[in-house]
């Protein structure tokens, strides 16, 4: 079910209506222009684009907080997400299967650090031959409102033992899935292609999920039938939350451009006229 956004709209209006009196287009092409201003600062300002000059990056950036959010952000272990998985290379996974296992207890012996100390795990959670569909039913347990909560860590201490309650998986395998999860980035920004295209507002490439969910209504019949409507109904938890937010800032800011550039026109106006 789509949710009704409520966006003050009436500083814009008041705006445009000024704006429109000193323009050189007509207005319906100011009207299309105007809502291009808008789509565009929606977008650079949706996930993964965090504002205004980072489109170029916004991929990378995703995909780095895709990864962070699998197999643990940077910084000291006692601040970090912990992530999703413990990824072991496929030679120390082979080695714990062969000689950290035992047959009469539910732990598995992972590797012993130089200064003795035993990093192991359930055998619930030692999983070799995790598939594809088997590791994305774990991800999946960790999203809470659409964005990741905090995952395993080392918490548990036994001696020399330390315990890890993650999904311990091999390099080879997490490396697959890893790319499988990066090619979603920009699956929730790319609801809004339809409405970017409409009134011709440039679409970064990391946006092209055809399969994402998306409608526009633009009607220009005049100056008494202009309306424009873009319906992101991808659906996200947390973001889709935030949407409301997010258009409302980009509402003001196309406002506050038109007030920006009003005196000019005014003054370019007058000189034609005096």
């Amino acid at each position: 079910m789509q949710a009704e956004l409520e966006i003050d709209l009436a500083e814009f209006a008041a705006q445009f209506s000024r704006f429109i009196q000193y323009s050189k287009r007509s207005i319906e092409d100011e009207f299309r222009f105007q809502c291009k201003g808008l789509m565009e600062t929606v977008i650079d300002i949706t996930p993964p684009a965090t504002g205004k000059g980072t489109r170029g990056k916004a991929r990378k950036m995703g995909q780095a907080k895709m990864a962070g959010d699998i197999s643990g952000s940077s910084g000291s272990r006692g601040k970090r997400r912990a992530g999703v998985f413990t990824i072991l290379s496929d030679e120390a996974m082979d080695f714990a299967a062969e000689s950290g296992m035992s047959t009469t207890s539910d732990n598995v012996r992972l590797w012993v650090r130089s200064d003795g100390t035993v990093y192991g795990t359930q055998k619930a959670h030692f999983r070799p031959d995790a598939s594809m569909a088997e590791m994305r039913a774990h991800h999946k347990q960790f999203f809470k409102n659409g964005q990741m909560s905090s995952a395993g860590s080392y918490e548990r201490n036994i001696g020399r033992w330390k315990w890890i309650d993650q999904m311990v998986v091999r390099r080879s395998t997490y490396n697959r899935y890893l790319r499988s999860q990066e090619r979603k980035v920009g699956f929730y920004a790319s609801g809004f292609r339809p409405g970017a295209a409409a009134v011709g507002a440039s679409v970064p490439v990391y946006m092209r999920h055809h399969q994402a969910v998306g409608t526009v209504a633009l009607e220009i019949g005049g100056p008494d039938r202009l309306s424009f409507s873009a319906i992101n109904a991808t659906g996200y938890g947390k973001i889709d939350r935030d949407l409301q937010r997010r258009i409302q800032y980009a509402v003001e800011m196309q406002t506050a451009k038109m007030a920006r550039q009003l005196p000019y026109l005014i003054r370019a106006h007058e000189r034609l006229v005096n």
